[in-house]
């Protein structure tokens, strides 16, 4: 099933591994082992295969049978990195980098007018709303998650409220007739711009 999937995508994946391999590496040469084509198609497929922790890609992705059936897919690949390697990678380049290549992407798929069965009066709207993505019981380290606190007072604890620490985003989608929505642009609340204790207004 999966084959079959990508497959379908295989037209597209061209211009993203071409867009892939101009984000700059701020890794030390001597030091790669792997490309960041290679990193950045492993962080696709984590997200295609909708795998949702480090662990799961490295059970997922990482077996020698999937290598191998990936390996006929994309001859680009020649090895599976690591998923940590992939996090320290993530944490050097600037999301807009990436968000660029996206959009790049949707601009493509508009061009070659991929959505034209699924407009919506000949439109293709863009929904915008706010979401949480995470949250957490009590606050750690991460100063910049919004904090907000919940319950009610509770008597034993000097009647303080339980705390907790959230990400909330502004989400940008295409909205087709179909009912399918794609992600076009996010934008996250962090604690230094909360408009979300500002009560007068969303």
């Amino acid at each position: 099933i999966a084959a079959a999937q990508i497959q379908s995508w295989r037209s597209q994946l061209p211009k993203l591994i071409k867009e892939f391999s101009r984000i700059p590496d701020h890794r030390r040469t001597k030091s790669v082992t792997h490309k960041m084509t290679v990193l950045m198609m492993f962080g696709l497929f984590s997200f295609i295969f909708r795998l949702s922790s480090r662990r799961q890609m490295n059970r997922e992705l990482t077996g020698p049978v999937i290598f191998e059936h990936l390996k006929k897919l994309f001859p680009e690949i020649d090895s599976i990195p690591h998923a940590d390697s992939l996090a320290r990678v993530l944490e050097k380049i600037n999301p807009q980098t990436i968000e660029a290549i996206h959009i790049g992407l949707i601009k493509d798929l508009i061009r070659q007018k991929k959505f034209k069965k699924m407009l919506i009066k000949n439109c293709l709207p863009i929904t915008v709303d706010g979401t949480q993505k995470l949250y957490r019981n009590d606050l750690l380290q991460n100063a910049r998650w919004c904090e907000r606190t919940i319950g009610h007072a509770k008597q034993n604890k000097d009647d303080e409220k339980d705390k907790q620490q959230y990400i909330y985003a502004i989400e940008a989608n295409i909205t087709l007739k179909n009912g399918l929505t794609i992600p076009l642009m996010t934008e996250y609340l962090y604690r230094e711009n909360n408009q979300l204790l500002q009560t007068n207004d969303k």
